[in-house]
């Protein structure tokens, strides 16, 4: 075919609308005198478009002057380009260089259209000497959403707390519907956190600090049923307070915390003598500290009180009882592990929850010891906040014995521990021994069967120091029915947290810091 005079019109199926219009005569059509006619369009099609092609009967004849027809409708010659766009990222979580993540999250990878997994693997490092801590296939039941434009990647590895880690991810794990590959992450500084300082196997929870309270200008009435008194709070980022002589708060309220220090003009339950009262304060971003506990002296009845009348000479050969009679929830003191101070030793009864002033350990009273929940995780596999946390002087807390550590509930998660492929559920131990039973979840076909397919997200990684805490029983291999409802994944764990951490973020924004 030899090229002769005319036009070739490019439009797009949507709108008719011209794209390019090419003569048959310019550079843009090579192949005159053969059998093959070339057309390179100026302009680059628009990826995942549709367009056709028409020509005019004039542009191209044959040696003979025989004329090619052309192409005048819009379906002889139409096609849609293809998408050529790898897949890109729009969001990770953990965010890049976030410095609050919890040891058990999650991670997060939120693309701008759906992906499949391929092969390849995602490595986790730490930043400090980049060592290797864990190695992801991405065809494991550690990675979901494949399909969908969110992928989440569930480490098996243990992350600890204080610790900087970055995430590699191979160029061939992820691909879109198009076969366009993820360009994946390479560099050291692309992705990385830090899991939030946890002070060794405890957490920190999130409430106002450096609580003080004092009691002043006592008055004592004559009739002896009440006594009045300063109550002085003093307490950093406070918003709210309320107080109380009733340990069920049942008729308190919040009041503003207008000033630090505040003080109110209290009535006593107790006319003289040791009385008790109770109270809590509330932090600027909504986080309550759990009940406080106050023991004061109010001393005896003043002598202007009393009735000279009513006194008389003691009489002869009156024998005293020197024991004492013994009386429960009586304040003593004792020395502060924290700075040598001394201070109260407040009573606690079993099954509360307390910490110290000045450590971040959460323990449960029980049987006469405090048992240290293992970290923020195990806290959360029992309690859903830390609303009922009772704050206790440093002394109170050295008084109690140590116990074993509270564990994570059982029929709450999975766990495993990082030097060990095993998955292991949690059991009560039905003979009534102390100690729970591990049982091990023995494939993961099994593990689907009962838990479903997101079973790997039930998975909590456990120290080796605890896994000795358990007893092992039998293997699960099938006909092993569990409540899924009752269970907590790592994410809903982490978001129980976050909504803590997320509270006090919006305050710090608030405030400008």
């Amino acid at each position: 075919m030899d090229v002769e005079t005319g036009n070739i019109v490019i439009k797009t199926t949507i709108g008719d609308t011209i794209f390019e219009t090419i003569d048959v005569t310019s550079g843009n059509v090579t192949g005159t005198g053969t059998t093959t006619i070339t057309i390179n369009p100026t302009g680059t099609l628009a990826e995942q478009v549709g367009y056709y092609v028409q020509i005019d009967a004039t542009a191209f004849d044959d040696p003979s002057s025989n004329s090619y027809a052309g192409i005048t409708d819009t379906t002889s010659w139409s096609f849609t380009t293809s998408d050529q766009t790898d897949p890109l990222v729009t969001l990770l979580s953990p965010l890049d260089d976030e410095t609050s993540v919890l040891a058990s999250t999650t991670l997060v990878m939120t693309f701008n259209e759906a992906v499949d997994v391929e092969t390849g693997d995602v490595t986790i490092f730490k930043t400090n000497g980049d060592v290797l801590v864990d190695t992801i296939d991405i065809t494991g039941g550690s990675v979901t959403g494949t399909g969908t434009n969110t992928i989440t990647i569930t480490p098996v590895g243990t992350l600890l707390s204080g610790i900087e880690y970055y995430v590699l991810i191979d160029a061939t794990a992820l691909d879109d519907a198009a076969s366009n590959s993820y360009a994946g992450i390479a560099s050291s500084t692309a992705w990385s956190f830090t899991i939030v300082s946890s002070g060794g196997s405890s957490f920190t929870p999130i409430y106002p600090t450096g609580i003080t309270i004092e009691v002043t200008d006592v008055s004592v009435s004559c009739s002896g049923d009440n006594t009045t008194a300063t109550v002085t709070i003093s307490a950093n980022d406070a918003s709210e307070y309320l107080i109380s002589n009733d340990k069920s708060l049942t008729e308190a309220s919040w009041t503003r915390f207008a000033e630090n220090p505040t003080s109110v003009t209290w009535e006593f339950a107790d006319p003289t003598g040791w009385s008790t009262i109770y109270y809590m304060l509330k932090s600027s971003f909504g986080n309550s500290t759990g009940l406080q506990v106050a023991n004061v002296d109010l001393g005896e009845t003043p002598a202007s009180c009393l009735d000279e009348s009513t006194i008389s000479e003691p009489e002869e050969d009156i024998t005293v009882d020197l024991e004492p009679d013994v009386v429960e929830d009586i304040v003593t003191q004792g020395l502060s592990p924290y700075d040598g101070s001394l201070e109260d030793i407040v009573p606690v009864h079993d099954m509360e929850l307390i910490v110290g002033e000045n450590y971040p350990t959460v323990y449960l009273v029980q049987n006469g010891t405090r048992r240290p929940y293992t970290n923020e995780t195990a806290f959360y596999s029992w309690h859903t906040s830390q609303d009922s946390i009772l704050h206790v002087t440093n002394a109170t807390l050295s008084s109690i014995p140590l116990g074993a550590p509270v564990l994570y509930k059982p029929g709450v998660v999975l766990v495993k521990i990082q030097s060990d492929a095993r998955v292991f559920a949690i059991e009560v131990d039905a003979d009534g021994n102390a100690k729970d039973v591990l049982r091990w979840v023995s494939t993961e076909d099994v593990a689907r069967d009962i838990y479903g397919d997101a079973w790997a997200e039930y998975i909590i990684d456990i120290q080796p120091t605890e896994f000795a805490r358990y007893s092992v029983g039998e293997k699960i291999e099938a006909d092993y029915s569990v409540d899924t409802a009752s269970m907590l994944k790592r994410s809903k764990i982490d978001s129980r947290y976050r909504e803590l951490l997320g509270a006090m973020m919006s305050f710090f924004r608030q405030v400008g810091l």
